[in-house]
């Protein structure tokens, strides 16, 4: 089967070459112009893809905050061009989800080699379509259902399932208490009442997958930023 990679830009009339490149590698490559993904993207429309290139020529700033709000639902890699090697930039590019940059001048053909290999990294991490494996859990956010590594089976509910999988996603990264509201509870206006809410879940998720839940090993509070899913 054909690696899908989708290639966000604002200039698809300079990204044609990339994109022959990429398609005679044998990798299916789809389009999105900048202007539509910054305004509509939901997990629904990327995760069919095994890896999201960023090439925006003009709007760096811009790029960043996309890159951020696409890596709190995607969980595939994204790699960002940039076309200076401004360190500050590249720093701020990984802060917000890249897993890689690709500075310039970089010649095809290394291109090519790093698109592949972060692909294969793709294979290797998802056991089929949709799963993700991290830390050894293996988490099915379509069943929303959990395998710990103690190979024990985790039924979750909808919104430990979302939760869960935002965390997950964004593994090692603290993700905001603010960001987890609006995703968790997409419908409701974030208020204290809400923030009791999460931490009630936090609780009884925690009792579910965690070793000792009062010294909880995954699932990590971070004050006054969020909750972040690492190892200890």
């Amino acid at each position: 089967m054909k690696s899908k990679l989708l290639l966000i830009t604002e200039r698809p009339d300079i990204v044609h070459v990339q994109v022959q490149m990429l398609a005679q590698s044998g990798i299916e490559v789809s389009e999105l112009s900048y202007s539509i993904a910054k305004n509509k993207t939901s997990a629904a429309d990327l995760n069919d893809y095994n890896l999201i290139l960023l090439n925006i020529f003009e709007e760096k700033n811009n790029s960043l905050e996309l890159c951020r709000r696409l890596r709190a639902e995607y969980h595939s890699p994204i790699l960002m061009f940039a076309y200076e090697y401004n360190e500050r930039y590249l720093l701020h590019a990984y802060e917000a989800g890249a897993d890689d940059c690709l500075v310039q001048p970089l010649s095809m053909p290394l291109m090519l080699a790093k698109v592949q290999a972060w692909l294969r990294r793709t294979e290797h991490k998802e056991g089929g379509k949709g799963h993700l494996e991290v830390h050894n859990f293996k988490f099915d956010p379509v069943k929303n259902e959990l395998v710990t590594p103690e190979d024990t089976l985790v039924r979750l509910s909808k919104l430990e399932a979302r939760f869960l999988h935002l965390l997950i996603v964004n593994s090692g990264r603290i993700v905001s208490t603010d960001l987890i509201l609006q995703r968790v509870w997409p419908d409701s206006i974030a208020n204290e009442g809400d923030r009791h809410m999460l931490k009630a879940l936090v609780h009884r998720l925690r009792r579910k997958i965690e070793p000792n839940p009062n010294a909880p090993e995954y699932i990590h509070t971070v004050p006054h930023e969020g909750y972040s899913f690492r190892l200890h």
